[in-house]
């Protein structure tokens, strides 16, 4: 049975790789830094480890108002905000709404889905992804298209949220499946070549998509990456084409590899993770996020999910329960050096334990439930 199923594996591991190249993922001779759970201080709630906090209300217009937000990149003074209705908005970073950028339609410089976007901040250039027209349309930060790279639906296959990586390069996350086996792409827009990166450890019958997901940190001029079931934290090498394992966390059950995983048979990605803390194996982490001194992490124990703030420069840190009065952690959408933004509905601010702040109390007193989202601002001591 052993011999069958590795014979699958390598005929999968074939199949994935036609026409395309993996790239190296670097773990020997790296000097690498422990986050163990011991170094993070449980604490009850959030208030106790932050310094300051900043209410931003988005301005509600006709033209402005949004659906559930999907993605915030920041950028100067710009906020950019893509919504579930595939609308890509640009706002100040006071909260006054700009403009929109990308129109919906059949005309050539039109685009049939906004799938997602990303932002090359060197030459300030909003990147747009059309699934449907297997391009990726180049707008100026005034909403000027300036540029349409055409690519294919081979290249763009099994993608979902994509990333900057240089002029020529993106990342783009990958399906979790038995057809898509690696948890990144490296897309080359210019050549139209694709690169693999970071093999899952686990695919199941159908695409295993649920809360344990691919999560990228783009912090500064880096990427930083997690995969799917795994404790470690890469850092993407620009000239060397491979993930560099940096960060291993070092949580109270064992950590996962593909050796536990490799002979397994799920359809689904809860029946994996349910047999992993069954047998005291860590399912991970996720929801990585970066500050000047601080990661950020959620991991999943003792049926609990916890938040994670490692101090990288004193490798100490924090450690709390997202539940109840912390629950303003469930909504961390970015960063932007020094702090944490994260995106709240009005509708669900009654549910979020803030500390008293007059700037929210004003904008509560003025908003009504469907206006667009605040943005909670908050650094940690």
């Amino acid at each position: 049975m052993k011999v069958t199923t590795d014979l699958i594996f390598k005929i999968l591991v074939f199949v994935s790789c036609v026409s395309c190249n993996e790239v190296n993922t670097l773990n020997a001779y790296v000097e690498k830094d422990y986050i163990k759970w011991d170094s993070l201080i449980e604490i009850n709630q959030l208030e106790e480890v932050v310094d300051t906090i900043n209410c931003i209300k988005l301005q509600t217009t006709e033209n402005s108002l949004m659906g559930h937000v999907v993605k915030l990149e920041v950028d100067d003074k710009y906020l950019f905000i893509k919504d579930s209705n595939q609308k890509l908005f640009v706002f100040g970073i006071d909260g006054s709404f700009i403009r929109n950028i990308g129109k919906i339609g059949n005309g050539p410089d039109e685009l049939l889905g906004l799938f997602d976007f990303y932002l090359d901040k060197v030459n300030k250039c909003v990147n747009v992804i059309d699934i449907f027209r297997a391009s990726i349309f180049q707008y100026t930060y005034n909403g000027k298209l300036i540029n349409t790279i055409k690519l294919s639906n081979e290249l763009l296959r099994g993608c979902g949220k994509f990333f900057y990586i240089s002029d020529d390069c993106v990342l783009a996350t990958k399906d979790n499946s038995k057809s898509s086996v690696y948890n990144y792409s490296v897309l080359n827009v210019k050549e139209k070549k694709i690169s693999h990166l970071l093999r899952y450890m686990i695919t199941g019958d159908l695409t295993m998509s649920f809360n344990q997901q691919n999560k990228v940190c783009h912090f500064n001029d880096s990427l930083y990456l997690t995969s799917f079931f795994s404790d470690t934290i890469h850092a993407y090498q620009k000239d060397k084409l491979a993930a560099e394992a940096k960060w291993i966390f070092k949580g109270p059950n064992k950590n996962s590899n593909i050796e536990y995983f490799k002979n397994r048979q799920y359809e689904l990605g809860i029946e994996a993770e349910r047999t992993a803390r069954e047998n005291g194996v860590s399912t991970g982490i996720t929801n990585l996020h970066m500050v000047n001194n601080y990661i950020y992490f959620t991991h999943s124990c003792e049926n609990s999910i916890y938040a994670c703030f490692y101090n990288k420069n004193k490798g100490n840190g924090y450690r709390l329960k997202i539940e109840n009065e912390n629950r303003l952690l469930e909504n961390i959408i970015t960063t932007d050096n020094e702090c944490f933004i994260c995106c709240i509905p009005i509708y669900e601010l009654d549910n979020i334990n803030l500390k008293t702040n007059s700037k929210l109390e004003n904008i509560l007193s003025d908003s009504q439930d469907d206006d667009n989202p605040i943005l909670v601002c908050f650094n940690v001591k």
